[in-house]
């Protein structure tokens, strides 16, 4: 599983202190690999959950953008849409959001700066 983004919205009307959302892809799960997770209060007596969808199921989920805007990856809300229009596989839609990931382009340009030096 690769998370795509992670972030602390607190305090909110939940808790005042540790209310994260989260944004992943699960490749292991091809057919339903976008993760969207919640978690409220931490700890032991923690509140949220998580769910896997496929693109399909996405739309009918509800409220993913804001989940997205709050986790920190806006950035992917305009793939997801493309992907819903486009009727994308869910496999095919989570390879491009991994692609667009903004995280995974610094890393790639850290390997392409390495290559260039070690030349």
């Amino acid at each position: 599983m690769v998370n795509m983004g992670k972030r602390n919205v607190a305090p909110t009307k939940e808790d005042q202190h540790h209310h994260v959302y989260s944004f992943s892809i699960d490749l292991k799960t091809p057919e339903a690999p976008f993760v969207f997770e919640e978690s409220i209060g931490g700890g032991h007596a923690e509140r949220g959950g998580a769910i896997w969808l496929s693109v399909n199921e996405i739309e009918a989920w509800g409220d993913w953008r804001n989940h997205l805007k709050c986790s920190g990856c806006s950035w992917a809300i305009e793939n997801i849409e493309q992907g819903i229009f486009l009727k994308l596989s869910s496999e095919d839609l989570a390879n491009k959001i991994l692609s667009y990931s903004p995280f995974l382009a610094f890393i790639k340009s850290l390997f392409r700066k390495k290559a260039i030096k070690s030349v």
